[in-house]
């Protein structure tokens, strides 16, 4: 429909089925409630029961008091809210309860009064014959009658005596009757509004004897006035919107009518999409019930259009009741977006303020126009319009251009909610392949609001490869390639798609009509379709033309690349028999595709000679920009070989090439590289300046996916140099960027870095809350990987902070994720960290499984790092289980599995757990040189972390061997913690007792007295407490077993004192209060030689430690107990605390004391 001075819209609707006419004959129906049959009334009878009651008992109580001061009620609620429906079922509620009572209703509109108060009672007395006989009189008689000013109280009076007459007559045995008028506040003003006539009506009202009970329905106030007769006049009952759950009773009640199942979650969904586009409205329910049975978008969009014509009046009428400020804040509402504050309109209308427009707002409010809720974070409110149909009523009688392009722009809040994302998508295709662009579009955007759109490099690359290809076509679609290009660069891919729809040419002109096809519903996110697309392409294409098989192969391969790698890399198999006759160019590209294929399967040796030969193949065609890309794939080959010297050398010439030719995105590239290769090199500062510089550049080339993936290298570089503040401001850097271009992996790589650059700084609450951002965006944004990562991540700093179980709970769910994906990589590396946290919480047998099944995904993937890392998990559980020989073989065929493919720091942690396995093997030779090759390996690679963990394996292995040197690696590790203050090293100062074992067996006492002195302000600045455990001890004593009771006696001798000075020399909260007693107790444990125990009583001299003079006791006590034949003779005559010490380093039993009760029982029977 049209209205006058409207242009008519610019789309033709389709015609109606004849079932969807009957439909909308039905909605007038809707509209007569009191004609209404009561069965149909009580079907759809949808809630309302508390209002219901409260009628009901108003009614009871007027019964009860009659005739008298009877209860009368009015009814409100906005126009639409069931007011009407509501009468009709109080009225059959009443004569189901009370026959008897007379239930008279006025006709809803009321045009027979005009002006003179007593017209009212003239009709109620009609009302009140007709109910006895049955007649039309209140329709025949009650007209309208022209009024007159004079004798208006008698002509009151009047009225009044022939309703008591009337009310005689319809109520012989008494009683009461009740009686409806609707709209009573437009019929005040009609017939009351002077203030006399008024006042009339409420002393008629509140009569004493009066019989008759006013029920009024009313949208605005009648008796909230404190200043009018009316004030409080009746009881209120106030009609609120349905809700959500009250809407879809509704709508399963009509359906259960008309015979119809209950509504399934699907279409509850959509009924709850429509409760919110109808604001609750439970006559706008009863209209849009049909909208629940269609799935075309256009159809919903017609049945609204069909109802703002039924409603045209009453919308209007809404419009027209309000006054002119209310109506232009309505209009700048509606047309400048909703919701919106009243700040924001305030500004939006040109007032001085919110303060100015406030008492309109109210007034809009007062008649629900608008409803306002809390906005978030503030305590403003946001308001909107909630009945969307008047909104879509509003925008076609504005003449809205956006309405007249699509129906459908006018109710997008409604399509919103109503279509799933999945329904959106289909829908856009759908209408694109209609070749209706605009309704293709709008579902298009709807499908991706919300969700930024992750790097693709189907998308990132298109263009790129679409004008490289048009160099070996004749492509012709009526608009130039560089035209076309600008289309698919731009936002209107739809366009293309269209001039390519139809296209009939064949080869490779043929095959890049598909591939613009496919990019095009690419872009509307059809992937599936894309592909579809392409296959077909690829079926026609001729087998000889092997150019055209070569575009659509490749862009097959990148399109599945932008889903899963791997699909993508078997894709390119196909690959292989091609190339006999295609130009130097494809072929070098299609070398570079193969060369790819082989690093993604893991396949480097067959990467780098395939990148090698694309190379060659670039420089001989001139394609520079072909060379820079083969470079990069070399550079990658080489990095994945282990050959990083050469990666670093190529990543070089690339960067130089790309610069010469003026390529500053394959610039930055190759800068990025640069500093990842440096990165691994431990060349961290050189690094830094490679980051820099990829940063400047991919800002210059406008690149900013590539600034991203820079931003994140400078993270992790910074980082690595523990300068974790920089790292954290870079990651955050990268995040922010990567936000503001849509890139969400590029957005959940910057979290998760941030995530680990505050774990660093041990702010671990902060970095276990950061993960989980970035995991939620992960999961927003359909980045799986990123999705695991970040919920690995999340389970390392769950497990930081001690919080095991919620960490093994991530570590399970990101490998369970992992195998729902077939992402074995993945579900290896989620498994690996599994099985650690399994160990942290000793559960070493599924530890053990955990790390088994992690090699086997690992073998999968192809991956021999994470293979390495879970054979290393996999021997530290088999030793925490004390099956030392398979924890030895595990770690062994983890080093050999390392060595052979040059990785250098998981050799390092596999060498030193294989020391660690040696060592509980008691083969301490070998441990050493394992610990000692550990370390190397560990300095080499310039790895801090590792190498102090190695060193305090070699310290370890040092207390069961001589090693002169182990004073000089405990002074490196002393040198690398002041260095690098990473919370993950081995800490020195709780090995600081081992060092002193190492140094006794090896009698390096003069080097650790040189130590103590140079490495003076280390030793006296350590803020945890340097302990010397019972260990230590034993160690001494092992050495007098080994060596005699001389080199014993000398270890002891010279270990104490030094001890004793070094304590004294750390500060309070370092010390070890109990050191002696600790180191004693081991010692008294450990060694059986009376004689031995006496000579080192003797070193117990006063000023060593408090417990000196106990340390001696108990040393000489022992010596008697061990020299004696029955140990229980001394031990009877000892203090009782020291037998009970002596007897458990012995372990020997308390011989079974005599009872006091026994003794008892011995003198009851001498009696």
């Amino acid at each position: 429909m049209t209205y006058d001075n409207e242009p008519t819209p610019h789309y033709s609707k389709p015609m109606l089925p004849s079932d969807r006419k009957e439909r909308h004959r039905r909605i007038v129906r809707t509209f007569m409630t009191q004609d209404m049959a009561d069965d149909d009334i009580l079907s759809l009878a949808t809630g309302r029961e508390p209002e219901l009651a409260r009628i009901m008992n108003a009614v009871e109580r007027s019964m009860r008091v009659a005739p008298g001061t009877l209860q009368h009620l009015v009814l409100y609620g906005n126009r639409g809210f069931g007011k009407s429906f509501t009468t009709r079922r109080v009225q059959i509620a009443v004569a189901e309860r009370w026959p008897d009572i007379p239930f008279l209703m006025l006709p809803e509109e009321q045009h027979s009064m005009q002006r003179d108060p007593h017209s009212l009672l003239d009709t109620i007395a009609l009302k009140l014959s007709d109910s006895r006989s049955g007649a039309d009189s209140a329709y025949d008689e009650g007209h309208f009658r022209w009024p007159t000013a004079k004798d208006s109280a008698k002509r009151w009076d009047a009225s009044e005596s022939e309703v008591e007459r009337a009310l005689d007559l319809a109520l012989p045995g008494g009683g009461i009757a009740v009686l409806v008028v609707e709209n009573f506040d437009i019929l005040l003003r009609k017939l009351f509004h002077e203030d006399l006539d008024e006042q009339r009506l409420r002393r008629w009202l509140d009569r004493k004897s009066n019989r008759l009970m006013l029920f009024a329905t009313a949208t605005g106030t009648v008796d909230m006035d404190y200043d009018r007769p009316l004030f409080h006049a009746f009881e209120t009952v106030r009609l609120e919107p349905w809700s959500g759950d009250e809407c879809i009773a509704y709508f399963n009640r009509l359906r259960s009518r008309d015979g119809l199942v209950p509504l399934g979650p699907e279409r509850e969904a959509k009924a709850r999409a429509v409760a919110d586009f109808i604001g609750g409205t439970p006559r706008l329910a009863q209209l849009l019930g049909d909208v629940l049975e269609t799935e075309d978008a256009l159809e919903v969009a017609e049945i609204m259009t069909a109802l703002t014509d039924r409603l045209a009046d009453y919308y209007r009428r809404r419009i027209e009741d309000l006054p002119p400020l209310s109506i232009g804040l309505l209009d700048a509402i509606i047309r400048g977006g909703e919701p919106v504050s009243q700040t924001e309109l305030a500004a939006r209308v040109g007032a001085g303020g919110q303060s100015d427009i406030a008492r309109v707002m109210s007034e809009l409010q007062r008649a629900d126009i608008v409803r306002g809720r809390p906005a978030p974070n503030t305590r403003e409110k946001l308001y909107r319009v909630p009945d969307r149909v008047f909104v879509h009523y509003y925008r076609l009688r504005q003449g809205s251009r956006a309405a007249q392009d699509t129906p459908l722009t006018t109710i997008l809040d409604f399509l919103r909610s109503f279509y799933s994302r999945a329904e959106r998508r289909l829908q856009s295709l759908t209408h694109l392949e209609a070749g209706r662009i605009r309704e293709a579009r709008l579902f298009s955007d709807l499908a991706r609001e919300g969700e930024p759109r992750s790097t693709d490099k189907f998308m990132e690359n298109f263009v790129k490869d679409f004008k490289f290809y048009l160099g070996f076509a004749s492509w012709r679609v009526g608009i130039s390639a560089e035209e076309v290009a600008a289309l698919l660069e731009g936002s209107n891919p739809e366009e293309a798609y269209l001039l390519c729809q139809n296209e009939t040419q064949r080869g490779a002109a043929g095959a890049i009509s598909a591939m613009v096809r496919a990019h095009a519903v690419h872009r509307f996110d059809h992937p599936g379709k894309a592909k579809e697309i392409l296959e077909s392409a690829l079926t026609c294409a001729e087998e000889e033309d092997e150019i055209a098989r070569f575009i659509l192969i490749d862009q097959m391969c990148t399109l599945a690349a932008s889903r899963s790698h791997l699909d993508a890399a078997q894709m390119a198999n196909a690959l292989e028999d091609l190339g006999a006759n295609l130009p130097i160019p494809m072929e070098a590209k299609r070398l570079r595709r193969l060369a790819w294929r082989s690093s993604i399967l893991g396949h480097h040796t067959k990467a780098l000679e395939a990148a090698t030969l694309a190379v060659a193949r670039a420089i001989e065609a001139g394609d520079s920009l072909g060379e820079i890309e083969g470079l990069r794939l070399k550079m990658f080959a080489l990095r994945s070989l282990g050959r990083l010297m050469e990666a670093l050398e190529v990543a070089c010439r690339s960067a130089d090439l790309a610069a010469r030719e003026g390529d500053a995105r394959g610039e930055a590239a190759s800068l990025r590289f640069q500093a990842g290769l440096l990165d691994d090199l431990g060349q961290y500062d050189r690094a830094l300046v490679a980051t820099s510089r990829a940063v400047e550049r991919a800002a210059k080339a406008g690149d900013a996916f590539e600034e991203v993936k820079s931003l994140h290298i400078r993270a992790i570089t910074l980082g690595n140099l523990k300068r974790h503040e920089e790292a954290l401001e870079a990651a955050y850097r990268a995040a922010e960027r990567a936000a503001e271009v849509s890139n969400a992996n590029g957005e959940v790589i910057g979290l998760r870095l941030q995530s680990f650059a505050l774990s660093n700084l041990g702010r671990h609450e902060e970095a276990l809350e950061t993960s989980a951002r970035a995991a939620e965006r992960a999961i927003e944004a359909g980045e799986t990987r990123e999705e695991l990562v970040s919920l690995r991540l999340r389970a390392l700093t769950l497990g930081d902070l001690g919080r095991y179980e919620e960490a093994l709970a991530a570590a399970s769910r990101a490998a369970e994720r992992a195998a729902e994906l077939g992402e074995a990589l993945e579900e290896a590396l989620s498994l690996r960290l599994k099985s650690l946290t399994l160990d942290d919480l000793e559960r070493h047998e599924e530890a053990l499984e955990a790390a088994s099944q992690g090699v086997e995904r690992a073998l999968e993937a192809g991956d021999t790092e994470v293979e390495v890392a879970n054979l290393r998990y996999r021997a530290i559980s088999l030793g925490r289980l004390e099956r030392y020989e398979e924890a030895l073989e595990a770690a062994t065929q983890a080093v050999n599995r390392a060595s052979l493919t040059g990785q250098i720091r998981e050799e390092s942690n596999s060498v030193r757990f294989k020391a660690q396995t040696l060592g509980k093997l008691g083969r301490h030779r070998e441990a050493w040189i394992d610990a000692k090759r550990s370390a190397d390996l560990a300095r080499s690679a310039n790895d801090a972390y590792s190498l102090s963990w190695s060193i305090l394996q070699c310290v370890i292995t040092a207390t069961h061997i001589e090693r002169p040197d182990v004073v000089s690696l405990f002074d490196e590790w002393l040198r690398l913690q002041q260095a690098n203050k990473s919370p993950n090293l081995a800490k020195a100062e709780l090995e600081v007792g081992t060092l002193f074992a190492a140094v006794a067996r090896a009698g390096e006492w003069e080097a650790l007295d040189q130590l103590i002195e140079e490495q003076a302000a280390a030793l006296t600045s350590f803020e945890t407490t340097v302990w010397f455990h019972r260990s230590v001890g034993e160690d001494i004593a092992k050495i007098s077993f080994e060596k005699g009771r001389a080199e014993g006696y000398e270890a002891m001798a010279s270990a104490l004192p030094r001890i004793a000075a070094l304590v004294k020399r750390l500060p309070d909260i370092a010390r070890d209060p109990t050191w002696l007693p600790d180191i004693i107790t081991g010692f008294a444990e450990a060694c059986r030689d009376p004689g031995l125990l006496r000579d080192v009583a003797t070193l117990m001299a006063p000023d060593i430690a408090p417990q000196a003079a106990e340390s001696a006791r108990l040393l000489y006590s022992l010596a008697k107990v061990d020299e004696a034949e029955d140990p229980e003779t001394p031990l009877a005559r000892m203090d009782p605390d020291v037998a009970t010490v002596i007897r458990r380093l012995r372990g020997l039993t308390d011989p079974e004391p005599v009872s006091s009760g026994r003794k008892r029982i011995r003198k009851k029977r001498g009696r």
